[in-house]
């Protein structure tokens, strides 16, 4: 299952199933005072209003071609300021990967690429794709990108279409000036709300 997955990529912006239908509402039609839907042809999520917008025109060289978007915090630090990403990778054609199997595999890739690394939750939860809901798996872990790295914050979920893989990805350091825990729960509210159309 290895091929499966490009490198698994964490962009860092350095600054000075249930297959049926379903009655619930999906996280782009509910309202969630301070933040807006921000939504593509191919997926939607809830931003922070005060949150900056970086399409790929507006990306440093170093951030990876299959990156979609980024958003980043209107608090920017040094050293990093927290982001969520969407990230595309294209399966290849002669391999089938559901949602749910597809982020299992991304949780296990994520505890090996990460140094330092602990997991914070693992839920089980829904994403929807296409109106449907997918089960799929939100990790919330900390960990370095490399053994000198400062410690971050991770929270993501991910969601297959047809040939094709997302991954909703959030990053803070640990020490972030904002409230951290309100930061965080920002990102949470960003991850989660993720939806492919």
């Amino acid at each position: 299952m290895k091929k499966i997955f490009l490198p698994l990529i964490i962009v860092s912006f350095l600054l000075s199933g249930c297959f049926g239908g379903s009655d619930e509402i999906k996280p782009s039609d509910k309202k969630i005072e301070g933040f807006h839907a921000y939504s593509t042809g191919e997926f939607s999520m809830q931003i922070p209003d005060e949150w900056e917008i970086l399409t790929p025109e507006k990306f440093q060289s170093n951030v990876p071609k299959n990156t979609l978007i980024a958003f980043r915090n209107n608090i920017k630090d040094e050293n990093f300021t927290a982001n969520v990403v969407v990230i595309k990778n294209e399966l290849p054609q002669e391999q089938e990967i559901s949602t749910p199997d597809y982020a299992k595999s991304l949780r296990q890739k994520v505890s090996q690429d990460l140094s330092a690394y602990s997991e914070v939750a693992v839920e089980q939860v829904k994403v929807f794709v296409g109106g449907k809901e997918n089960e799929t798996v939100f990790l919330y872990a900390i960990g370095r990108e490399q053994p000198d790295s400062e410690l971050k914050k991770f929270i993501q979920i991910s969601a297959v279409k047809g040939k094709t893989a997302y991954i909703a990805i959030g990053s803070m350091l640990t020490t972030e000036n904002e409230t951290n825990t309100a930061l965080a729960d920002k990102i949470v509210t960003m991850v989660k709300s993720f939806e492919l159309k």
